[in-house]
């Protein structure tokens, strides 16, 4: 965590030390944690060894995980982050407070906004409020209408809606010519831009304890994108590395024939021949959860199911390689994996 991100729950004579920290390259609380503190004196003798130990504390209580027994959990009933409503994909979070910003990143069509927009309006029926910044005119309120109906909700419609603020916020530029001759500068300023808004973002969440969803795209990844658990994977967030500092929790999703489809014929044919989307959820970073983790889920474009993956290796190609009889598959295709 960036150590200016907590400067406005600082005590006031701790406030100081941060300037001179980060002229000194200590800029995020892993930093200040895992340096030692010989060093930082040494280094720094401007810093007393008190306020250095005070700072220390403070940045070890803001990123620690905080033990807790089950008995002073049972009085709590508010619950800040309700998930996406499918078990395997919430698990994948671990007990995430809700706090942060959460990254769902893929390409076209692979449910990435119905994914926010189920995790928005568990939060709406449940008496929260939200704001959907609507950048692409991809927010359809007759959608969110039918889901809210899907979970027996049609007398609460109105009143849940009535608690979401949607905020269209794209730019229509009418002059390609002019975008053209100057698109090399406004790249470099957009992007500077892009990151001050993100740092922003994430003092103001942090600040207020909300929860924040940025849907992203993605960009080619060449051969591979090393941070996840499957080697198809070519692809990766967009927008640069110094964005995905910016979040707390990065998802990749992609469709699921794309990753599994050397392993299941039917599942990488499915796309065309099939209804519905299958997608793959992984987590390709995380300062909330265990890393490295993914599942499957299933959506007709209203509802989320759960999906039971597919094992990786070919159960017949190993039971060859092992001289055994190549029996009967364990695991049959996804398509009878769902679960209703």
């Amino acid at each position: 965590m960036l150590l200016k991100r907590i400067i406005n729950s600082l005590p006031s004579d701790l406030i100081n030390l941060l300037p001179v920290l980060d002229q000194a390259g200590i800029k995020t609380t892993e930093n200040l944690l895992f340096t030692p503190r010989q060093i930082l004196l040494s280094s720094i003798p401007s810093i007393r060894k008190d306020d250095l130990d005070a700072l220390i504390a403070y940045a070890l209580r803001r990123t620690a995980p905080i033990s807790v027994t089950a008995d002073t959990l049972l009085p709590k009933e508010e619950i800040t982050w309700t998930g996406f409503g499918i078990y395997n994909v919430d698990q994948l979070l671990d007990a995430w407070d809700g706090v942060g910003i959460l990254e769902i990143a893929g390409p076209k069509k692979v449910g990435k906004s119905l994914l926010a927009l189920h995790a928005v309006l568990r939060t709406l029926k449940d008496g929260g409020k939200a704001v959907w910044i609507d950048t692409d005119g991809s927010f359809s309120p007759i959608r969110a209408k039918i889901i809210l109906e899907s979970w027996d909700l049609m007398h609460q419609t109105t009143e849940v809606l009535n608690r979401l603020e949607i905020r269209p916020c794209f730019k229509v530029e009418p002059d390609l010519y002019d975008i053209i001759s100057s698109l090399q500068i406004e790249l470099m300023v957009s992007h500077a831009e892009m990151i001050t808004v993100m740092e922003q973002l994430a003092e103001m969440t942090q600040t207020y304890g909300l929860t924040t969803i940025v849907i992203n795209t993605t960009v080619s990844s060449s051969p591979i994108n090393p941070l996840s658990n499957f080697s198809p994977t070519t692809i990766k967030p967009a927008l640069g590395i110094a964005f995905g500092y910016c979040a707390d929790v990065t998802l990749l999703i992609q469709e699921t024939g794309k990753v599994f489809g050397l392993v299941d014929e039917e599942e990488r044919d499915r796309v065309r021949r099939k209804p519905g989307l299958r997608g793959v959820v992984e987590v390709l970073k995380s300062r909330v959860s265990a890393g490295g983790r993914w599942s499957v889920f299933e959506t007709d474009g209203i509802q989320l199911f759960d999906v039971v993956p597919p094992p990786l290796v070919d159960e017949r190609s190993e039971r060859m390689s092992r001289g055994t009889v190549p029996q009967r598959p364990v695991h049959g295709p996804l398509r009878e994996t769902l679960i209703p």
